[in-house]
């Protein structure tokens, strides 16, 4: 399978981790989630830059919607690059909140 990257705010790392695992166990090998001590960000490195990189090694991005996610800059970069480099975007609300609240490019 292809490189599933997810997009996450780090106030939802939990969640992250629970769809990455759940992820797993449907057969998905290659997930990049930046905290993963294996598959994600090296200590010492550029983080921005290598969100950058790995949001273009991807093939799809899985977006992690929640208020934090919205409120942040960094993950509406993800998901900017993302659309611009072509990519398959995968929203999925991980906190309840009106659909007519979520801006238009995520519905």
């Amino acid at each position: 399978m292809s490189t599933l990257f997810i997009s996450h705010s780090s106030r939802n790392n939990e969640q992250a981790v629970k769809v990455r695992d759940w992820l797993r166990t449907k057969g998905w090998t290659e997930i990049f989630l930046d905290f993963d001590p294996q598959a994600g960000i090296v200590p010492g490195r550029r983080w921005r830059e290598e969100l950058k990189k790995a949001g273009a090694r991807c093939s799809a991005i899985l977006v992690l919607i929640s208020q934090e996610w919205l409120a942040s800059k960094e993950c509406w970069d993800e998901f900017r690059l993302a659309s611009e480099l072509g990519k398959e975007i995968f929203p999925c609300l991980i906190s309840p909140f009106p659909p007519e609240d979520l801006p238009e490019e995520l519905r």
